[in-house]
């Protein structure tokens, strides 16, 4: 059955009220256009290593703030291996604020309502063994709570908490997960979706130590079926089930996604989100090691809170540098990706950059930058 806007549930990009786990209509299983997959079937290397995923599920308290316990309560340095849900939608990695990653707490860039359940998901690396990244995708009988996924041979994580479900886009956390069988490759829920729902599973046989994790935000125009990342040198996942696509934080499976390229970075939708949607990818690619000798790619961010009088931002990471290119930088306001045409001038020099309005006072802007190295 062909995409129709009707078909999907709309979520507010505020997200600022419980998601509802409700049916997404008959064409919940999508159809549409055959996946088209330009580059080769293998992510990574099975001699460079795998790692494990965590996962644990909070409740906000009226704080900010959150500290995990799993995995002795260390988080990785890098918030991008961080993925974060308010109530089963995605807060990308604008969201969090500060990262302490030695005592496993981060800061959110906003207060949680009280309840809010906060489910956080993290990657680590560790030793060898053979990889790969698998998506399926379930129709519901309606009657029972339980699947057996098939792919990658039925072959699935011995943890629970290191299979992502989404039900309709909505992340399922791992507490939701009644049982769990490597054996029987089966998962129950510990309610019944119903018969019109759509089940996606996503699974990570391991982590290899030269797995790079990326995220990158859009923000839809309103007719645009086609988005080109510009980080990791604009180069995508080998494999389509290495992409994660992100509406609104909610998960969109691989059915509306009707073709990818790899080489020149593009993903092609089945339908055109509404104007002002929040599109993110999150890609899992081998880590490109620079020879000595050539240039090397570091990336800077930093935040700031507007005062409401002035529209510039000087920079202080990097000794107070910016590049000479504003493609190379970044400017999320409360989140929100601003595009450059926002920007009416900067100093690579000192470090300023100044908008073309003032921001409101107590607004969050960050910049985040990129700068090679010889």
């Amino acid at each position: 059955m062909p995409y129709t806007e009707q078909s999907l549930v709309y979520l507010s990009r505020d997200y600022r009220f419980v998601a509802s786990f409700g049916a997404v209509g008959a064409s919940s299983s999508a159809g549409g256009a055959v996946i088209t997959d330009n580059d080769d079937t293998s992510i990574i290397n099975p001699e460079i290593g795998h790692g494990v995923i965590f996962q644990e599920v909070l409740t906000a308290s009226g704080s900010a703030t959150f500290t995990v316990t799993e995995n002795n309560g260390v988080l990785p340095e890098n918030a991008a291996e961080i993925t974060i849900y308010r109530n089963g939608l995605l807060l990308n990695q604008t969201y969090i604020s500060s990262l302490d990653a030695t005592n496993g707490q981060f800061t959110l860039s906003f207060t949680p309502d009280v309840g809010d359940r906060i489910a956080v998901v993290w990657f680590f690396r560790g030793e060898l063994e053979d990889s790969g990244i698998y998506q399926q995708i379930f129709t519901p009988s309606g009657s029972s709570d339980t699947f057996t996924c098939t792919s990658n041979n039925g072959i699935i994580p011995s943890r629970k908490q290191e299979m992502l479900i989404y039900q309709n886009g909505i992340f399922i956390d791992s507490d939701k997960v009644s049982d769990y069988s490597q054996t029987t490759s089966e998962f129950t829920l510990n309610y019944t979706p119903s018969s019109d729902d759509s089940i996606a599973a996503v699974w990570f046989m391991s982590l290899p130590n030269n797995l790079k994790i990326i995220q990158e935000q859009f923000i839809a125009d309103g007719t645009q079926t086609t988005f080109t990342v510009t980080k990791n040198a604009g180069k995508l996942a080998k494999t389509k089930d290495a992409i994660l696509l992100m509406r609104n934080g909610q998960h969109i499976n691989n059915d509306y996604i009707s073709g990818i390229n790899t080489t020149n970075g593009t993903v092609t939708m089945t339908f055109a989100p509404d104007q002002g949607d929040d599109i993110t990818l999150i890609w899992f690619v081998e880590e490109f090691v620079t020879p000595t000798g050539t240039a090397a790619v570091s990336m800077f961010q930093e935040e700031f809170t507007a005062d409401g009088t002035t529209p510039t931002f000087t920079v202080t990471e990097n000794e107070g540098k910016l590049p000479d290119s504003l493609s190379a930088i970044m400017v999320y306001r409360n989140g929100q990706f601003i595009s450059n045409q926002f920007i009416s001038s900067h100093d690579s020099v000192t470090g300023t950059i100044t908008f073309g309005f003032v921001p409101r006072s107590g607004e969050k802007i960050t910049i985040i930058w990129v700068v090679s190295n010889l």
